[in-house]
């Protein structure tokens, strides 16, 4: 048998294979851009952190106030590391869920 014959009219095989690698390239990026995509963010978050944790444009070990009242301009935060506005929130929920236990109580 001769090959022509069983080759079909009209189909560029290099059109097919071009094609089939571009699904398998979409496929990659589809399987690892997620893992890409979490990995960035996960580091974008560990950045953010390290940032927050220090005062900009000061190293990590360097102290002093800015100003008269020895704050740098940053709110205070307790023992615990938690701002004042925060610790309020906690203290509602925790005034909230104090409530409900007491709603839901036996007599």
């Amino acid at each position: 048998m001769s090959t022509d014959k069983n080759r079909r009219p009209g189909i560029d095989w290099f059109d097919v294979l071009k094609w089939i690698l571009i699904v398998l390239a979409a496929g990659f990026v589809g399987q690892f851009g997620r893992r890409l995509a979490d990995w960035l963010v996960s580091r974008r978050r560990d950045r953010r952190a390290r940032s927050l944790s220090s005062p900009p444009g000061r190293p990590l070990g360097e102290t002093g106030p800015e100003n008269e009242s020895g704050d740098a301009g940053y709110e205070r935060k307790d023992a615990g590391g938690v701002d004042a506005t925060t610790a309020a929130k906690i203290a509602k929920k925790a005034g909230k869920a104090e409530a409900k236990r007491k709603k839901k109580a036996p007599f």
